[in-house]
């Protein structure tokens, strides 16, 4: 029994600890320290990606630049480390270190004396992930200033490494879920719309399950087949709400000459009465 209980305890203890998020940083940006960030491509190719969607174009080369200097509040705090992250890092790279044009040698994390220094220079050279097939969530550079009373935050960049046939997927994905909420607000009813919304739904809940298979290019494809469906499904629901008032204003238009004609014979049919009696 008390191993029975003894299994139980632990069983909650898992349970409980499960179903705590983790930790995540909660630092305040740094009063101590201003930053500077920069990111360079060897080619323009990457550099129009990362001017397009703010993220690394696969396989590209790059150096991202963080010139931090140091503030007057901060030469009262007296030593302190800065913690340097990256995904980058994590896979072997290292950074290359100045501080006041000096190379100093790499150390993570870094002890300063900001009252002794004017300027750090971080510069992390690296090429992104190559042939990624969906988009790649990354911690770029993350920069923490670290005192013995509390942590701050000098510089976050996160962002995904992805390629240009990816972002077109996605582009046509998200055209293709506009255009289908367009055509559900105006197809009910119509049965060739209908239809044609029905192909478009289901050419995009493929081109998503493509792309989370990591085809982004079979993806694009289905996306583009889906916006054009879901194209059709509004032109043809169009059409036929066009063509229906056409009706019905055709059919005002004869109700109206029937009664314009009956008015007429029954007028003159009287004027003859009359002419009779006379």
């Amino acid at each position: 029994m008390r191993a029975l209980a003894i299994a139980v305890v632990l069983i909650v203890v898992l349970i409980v600890a499960a179903s705590v998020p983790l930790a995540v940083s909660t630092a305040e940006k740094s009063v101590f320290m201003n930053s500077n960030f920069s990111i360079y491509f060897r080619k323009s190719d990457a550099q129009n990606f990362w001017d397009t969607y703010g993220m690394l174009l696969n396989g590209s080369e790059f150096t991202v630049e963080v010139l931090i200097t140091p503030t007057n509040y901060s030469k009262e705090l007296g030593n302190t480390e800065l913690h340097i992250e990256s995904y980058f890092i994590d896979k072997g790279v290292e950074p290359a270190i100045l501080i006041d044009g000096r190379n100093v040698e790499y150390r993570n994390p870094l002890p300063i004396n900001p009252e002794n220094i004017n300027e750090i220079k971080i510069l992390l050279t690296a090429e992104a992930v190559n042939n990624v097939k969906m988009r790649m969530p990354i911690t770029l550079i993350k920069i923490t200033q670290r005192t013995s009373e509390d942590e701050y935050m000098i510089e976050n960049r996160e962002t995904n490494v992805s390629s240009w046939l990816i972002e077109e997927a996605i582009e046509y994905m998200e055209k293709a879920k506009q255009k289908i909420k367009e055509a559900e607000k105006i197809v009910s009813g119509l049965v060739n719309a209908e239809r044609e919304l029905e192909n478009a739904r289901s050419q995009l809940s493929h081109a998503e399950n493509l792309y989370m298979q990591g085809k982004p290019e079979k993806a694009l494809e289905e996306a583009k087949s889906a916006l054009e469906n879901a194209k059709i499904a509004v032109e043809s629901a169009r059409s036929s709400r066009s063509m229906g008032d056409v009706m019905r204003y055709v059919l005002a238009a004869v109700v109206l000459l029937i009664v314009a004609v009956a008015a007429f014979v029954w007028f003159r049919k009287r004027q003859r009465e009359r002419g009779k009696l006379g």
